[in-house]
């Protein structure tokens, strides 16, 4: 996609996608708990939640020798300067503060998140945390182009972790006195990182951050915001494939950082103070002239705004879940949604190297690059900490999935990695993240003279109208029964809609098996085990007709890497190596069955399937996952005239190329 005038709108910049128009039909952007069967595969659930949210990194009752508090203090006073030259000063100087857990608010919005796209479909719309809101929450570097895994070296201290006494006595053991040495700001660093940042899952010290806290104590400049909002994405992915499986979230994650977010966009549901009268706790309280004790000053960045809001805070329950999650379903009033929340940001301080307002200024490049680096595709490293059975990968940002909340206007969403790489791979080598970093992006047009208009394109409310109506064609109440087993729903549940508000008809061709585009719908590992080898397979890569016999997996070709689990496992499910023609004639005795006049006037359709079941047979799997375009359209032609059964076992095939993987181990 790439930032282009448009022209009834002089100066106004939509995020447009370069695809050529046959290519740019609306994706299947199913979020996991909506998906589109008459069976809902989740509900909101208070048991889906248990021990969570326990890494919330949270400031400990504590003596001051213990306290984070007054070692933050001490290391600031010397490490300020340092830390604002690398960028971290803004993140830091939250953590003085405690952020009141806000758990139903968190949680509903979980039930809404779409792994496909990383982003929440809410009624309103979709949106997302991008890295414009990373640089106005933390003011993390979102532009260095630096490997974050060629960080991962030796460490070049030792630190005690274990039967310490909790961050307490970790404190208590590495805070010193006199100056401040590069050992003592590496401790504290690890500690931020840990607890207050990435809030790993052990919810104690350790040292899985270290080579990071080493490498900004030495002033090492790399994209840690990139990398948070990686972490996030993925935490969510987490979290919304457990949730479809039953499972406990379980804890772990930037969390902290989804509710300051969401803090913004409901901060007009709410009726919340606007920034500018908004107050952050000080680091040492103050006496005015007029002899008061003063122990808040005003906010200096949105971060402060949205971390700490007076009213925030709530323990999970039923009652206030369903409130949330009924908000947004059914989406809050037009004059209480926030689009672009950074409409004061020119009264604010922070972030200093980042202003909405110099965007065109030459004398501030900063601001450019980091404005360009928003609404540019790219990759996210995640995994990258140290640890045991800690696999690297990487998620998809797609800035065009929510271009309003950047300033600018949105179009229908086109995934531009879709095509290219493999969704959330697995990263054997430092050399292998550096050939994904540097994927050729799209060519980013001229954003000279930019003016910030937030608009939606006739294109986009089509498409999202029709998605909105397939989406959200039930009630809320519906959707929690669990939460009330006692109260029974005044409706029953509804097929979605086949036809738009306009009278045309809607077309969906996403795939039925969950697998292979919404992403892996099957429990995840943790991040912390580690997946077993696969066996030896056996050639040769062949989709051809068989007898009905034990399968054998085939062989990976040398230029290919093993494909995903997820695509495995539908294979082998869905049977596709099995004769398309027997599929074929089943559809036949469907279609006697049900007597359909569609398929009776479509003298072309046994054409077109047994098209598609020669090029089947006469296909390799190698030749199916670099191109399977000549399948798809053909199936496209006929997916609405045939039944379902037949439809499920003829996606696979046509939708291999999504998860091909251009990348040499």
């Amino acid at each position: 996609m790439i930032p282009s005038v448009h022209e009834a709108i002089p100066r106004r910049f939509p995020l447009r996608p370069t695809f050529c128009p046959q290519r740019c039909r609306p994706p299947p952007v199913h979020p996991p708990h909506l998906q589109p069967s008459t069976q809902r595969l989740a509900n909101p659930n208070l048991g889906h939640w248990k021990n969570t949210f326990k890494s919330w990194p949270a400031l400990e009752k504590t003596s001051p020798e213990k306290s984070w508090t007054t070692w933050y203090k001490r290391v600031s006073a010397s490490k300020q300067t340092h830390w604002d030259e690398i960028g971290i000063g803004q993140a830091l100087a939250l953590t003085i503060a405690n952020s009141a857990k806000d758990e139903p608010l968190i949680a509903a919005a979980t039930y809404f998140s779409s792994n496909t796209i990383n982003a929440f479909l809410l009624n309103q719309g979709p949106m997302t945390p991008t890295l414009i809101d990373i640089t106005m929450i933390t003011g993390l570097d979102v532009t260095s182009s630096a490997n974050p895994t060629s960080l991962n070296t030796k460490n070049q201290y030792d630190f005690k972790t274990k039967s310490i006494g909790g961050w307490s006595g970790y404190v208590a053991a590495y805070m010193g006195q006199g100056s401040v040495t590069a050992q003592e700001h590496v401790a504290f660093l690890l500690m931020w990182l840990e607890k207050f940042l990435f809030c790993g899952s052990s919810c104690g010290p350790t040292t899985n951050w270290q080579f990071v806290a080493e490498a900004l104590e030495s002033k090492r400049q790399f994209p840690l915001g990139k990398i948070i909002l990686g972490y996030l994405y993925q935490m969510l992915n987490n979290a919304s494939t457990k949730i479809v499986v039953g499972s406990v979230v379980g804890a772990g994650g930037p969390w902290w950082l989804l509710q300051t977010w969401l803090n913004l966009v409901v901060m007009k549901a709410v009726n919340r103070p606007s920034v500018i009268e908004a107050e952050f706790p000080r680091l040492q309280p103050i006496v005015e002239d007029d002899g008061e004790e003063s122990t808040h000053r005003r906010c200096m960045s949105y971060g402060e705004y949205a971390f700490t809001p007076a009213d925030a805070g709530a323990k999970l329950s039923a009652e206030l879940l369903k409130d949330w999650f009924c908000s947004f379903y059914e989406g809050f009033q037009k004059d209480a949604r926030v689009w672009f929340p950074y409409e004061d940001s020119v009264h604010l301080d922070l972030p200093s190297d980042f202003r909405f307002e110099d965007i065109n200024n030459e004398k501030s490049q900063k601001s450019k690059e980091v404005f360009s680096a928003a609404i540019s595709p790219c990759i996210l490293p995640v995994g990258i900490h140290q640890g045991r059975n800690i696999q690297v990968s990487y998620e998809f940002y797609h800035s065009m999935s929510s271009a309003r909340p950047l300033g600018m206007g949105q179009l229908p969403i086109g995934l531009l990695f879709a095509d290219k790489i493999q969704c959330r791979g697995e990263i054997s080598s430092t050399l292998m993240m550096d050939r994904l970093l540097n994927i050729q992006g799209p060519p980013l047009g001229s954003i000279e003279n930019i003016e910030l208009a937030r608009f939606r394109s006739k294109n986009f409310d089509r498409w999202w109208g029709e998605w909105k109506l397939y989406l959200f064609h039930q009630p809320a109440s519906i959707y929690v029964t669990d939460l009330f087993p006692n109260v029974i729903p005044q409706t029953t549940e509804s097929s979605p809609p086949h036809q738009s508000n306009s009278g045309r008809d809607i077309d969906y061709h996403a795939p039925k098996t969950a697998s292979l585009l919404q992403g892996q719908m099957i429990e995840p590992a943790d991040t912390g085990r580690k997946r077993k080898p696969r066996a030896p397979t056996i050639d040769p890569l062949v989709l051809a007709p068989k007898k009905k016999t034990k399968k054998q997996k085939p062989k990976v070709a040398d230029d290919l890497p093993a494909l995903d689990p997820s695509i495995e496992q539908a294979l082998d499910e869905l049977e596709i190596e099995e004769d398309v023609d027997e599929a074929a004639a089943e559809k036949k005795k469907f279609a006697v069955k049900k007597k359909s006049a569609a398929t009776q006037s479509k003298p072309t359709l046994p054409k077109t399937l047994e098209d598609i079941s020669h090029q089947l047979e006469a296909s390799s799997l190698d030749t199916l996952v670099v191109d399977c375009g000549s399948i798809t359209t053909r199936l496209h032609e006929v997916q609405a005239l045939i039944p379902e059964e037949l439809a499920d076992v003829l996606t696979p095939a046509a939708y291999l190329e999504k998860h091909q993987f251009k990348l040499e181990k």
